[in-house]
């Protein structure tokens, strides 16, 4: 999508302007106007954050200036050999030595898959080795749980509980001990929430989606999707290129709220950070 034509779906809507914007690709630092659009971004919304992968750690950092916060997304130690691309890890590592040596704040994100948490060993290890990363870098983590077969697969959840609940109680184990307080609230509620939502059961939990509610994805040819998550044209609800973004939000109430109980998801990385949330609610009413 072009400068102009992003400008153009913005400046008309009243929504949008309210809202952060989280930029991604793909890999939008080699957009061509990536430039003109974070400033853009800059002048109009809240929050910026810039979500890259660090192929190129020069292209990104001309960006930088115009980002609220700038997320990099990791494997663990064998990062190149996950993402196919040798040298992107010290790619990422020269990035995030910029990043702290200008003050931007930085978060580092880890999604916990077959890939790098196939058993309790080797999610132990690859965690350990990103909360090293993250306090080497001044980043704050995130957690993201992958619904991918291998460690928690929708397909055959009920025989998957326990490795479910070894990663939260690893989560937890982080969460109680770790010295990022930012973190600790929201990884201690998602992982007392799954627990007590799951624990050793041998049915799937039902735990409700707020990220139709509260996210929206536009992609580069204009088209609005309900969750990043989902696959389907059924979950494309307009296109800016057509439509006024406002328009298209309040048209799609009814199948937002349908496609917040899909439950296809298991737990990937939208509905992680919903866990956090509905548990914050819950112990508010309490309270």
């Amino acid at each position: 999508m072009s400068l102009n034509i992003i400008e153009q779906v913005w400046l008309e809507s009243a929504i949008l302007k309210t809202c952060g914007v989280v930029v991604q690709g793909g890999e939008f630092t080699i957009h061509p106007e990536a430039t003109g659009i974070m400033r853009f971004f800059s002048l109009v919304v809240p929050k910026v954050t810039l979500l890259t992968n660090a192929v190129d750690p020069e292209l990104a950092k001309p960006l930088i200036q115009y980002a609220t916060q700038v997320t990099i997304s990791l494997d663990g130690p064998q990062h190149d050999k996950s993402r196919g691309v040798a040298g992107n890890l010290d790619g990422v590592y020269a990035l995030l030595g910029y990043l702290k040596n200008v003050g931007k704040s930085t978060t580092l994100q880890i999604t916990l898959g077959p890939w790098n948490a196939r058993n309790p060993k080797l999610a132990n290890d690859n965690v350990a080795w990103f909360i090293d990363t993250c306090r080497q870098y001044d980043a704050q983590p995130r957690f993201n749980i992958a619904s991918d077969d291998g460690l928690l697969g929708t397909a055959n959840y009920e025989q998957k509980a326990d490795a479910l609940q070894s990663v939260t109680d690893l989560l937890y184990e982080f969460a109680t001990y770790n010295t990022f307080e930012r973190m600790k609230s929201s990884l201690i509620s998602g992982a007392r929430y799954i627990n007590a939502a799951v624990g050793k059961s041998t049915s799937k939990a039902f735990i409700p989606c707020y990220s139709t509610s509260i996210y929206s994805t536009i992609n580069a040819n204009g088209d609005v999707w309900l969750c990043q998550g989902l696959e389907e044209k059924e979950a494309v609800v307009g296109n800016v290129l057509m439509d006024n973004f406002d328009t298209i939000w309040e048209n799609s109430s009814g199948k937002r709220k349908d496609y917040g109980m899909c439950q296809r998801c298991s737990l990937s990385c939208q509905l992680t950070g919903d866990l956090a949330y509905l548990q914050s609610k819950i112990d508010r009413m309490a309270s």
